[in-house]
């Protein structure tokens, strides 16, 4: 299963972040409604409490929950989705970044390294200003917000007819196509105190180019 959280950044930028959910068994497109009942429930609770990391520039404005295949796509032709009416600011601190700065939560496995290792989201608009010369993120802060994605993750976990929150791997590669793939429970979460970009969406901004002659090279070589 894939669970998809997203609304907008500002009044026209989307954001999104995606968790896995692992299952024993294939839901029923009922089940699966049903499911994602609950999980709206607890997102929406959990978006509204004061420790989230998030500023208000990023919104809550739905989820989506449905069942995937081994390629990573929808199963079923018809979307899970659920909105959010209106959408929910959990914090009341304005954004201070540009919206394509992020911070980066790494999902946890009980291995260190290999298939299905570690995964990560990224979390939007983050609310905690910078400090000293490089600019980073107060550790005291990153803790918060690894607690706050962990909690995340736990009450998923706990969610009534929703199974666990996992990294996943395929398993697929060039030299080992056969190898299967890999799925484990996500047991803890870290975040570093080093902001991050999201390259996906500064590729999207409509950058505008004001230019500027310069003077002063008559006469020089190459003009």
């Amino acid at each position: 299963m894939l669970l998809v959280i997203g609304g907008k950044l500002g009044a026209a930028e989307d954001w999104t972040m995606s968790l896995r959910i692992g299952e024993f068994d294939a839901q029923t497109a009922a089940q699966e409604t049903a499911a994602m009942g609950v999980l709206k429930t607890f997102i929406g609770t959990h978006w509204a409490r004061s420790d989230i990391p998030i500023s208000q520039g990023a919104k809550l404005g739905y989820i989506k929950y449905n069942q995937i295949g081994p390629d990573g796509k929808y199963v079923r032709s018809a979307t899970n989705v659920s909105d959010y009416t209106p959408p929910i600011v959990g914090s009341n601190i304005s954004p201070i970044y540009p919206f394509q700065v992020s911070l980066v939560a790494t999902l946890e496995t009980s291995v260190n390294r290999g298939l299905a290792s570690k995964g990560r989201i990224f979390l939007p608009c983050p609310k905690y200003p910078s400090i000293g010369q490089n600019m980073t993120l107060d550790p005291a802060n990153a803790a918060l917000a690894a607690k706050w994605v962990a909690d995340l993750i736990t009450g998923i976990n706990n969610s009534a007819g929703v199974g666990t929150v996992v990294v996943g791997s395929n398993g697929f590669s060039e030299k080992v196509p056969d190898r299967p793939g890999v799925f484990r429970n996500v047991t803890g979460v870290n975040v570093g105190t080093v902001f991050d970009t999201m390259r996906s969406r500064r590729h999207k901004l409509i950058e505008e180019r004001p230019r500027a002659a310069t003077a002063g090279f008559a006469g020089s070589p190459g003009n």
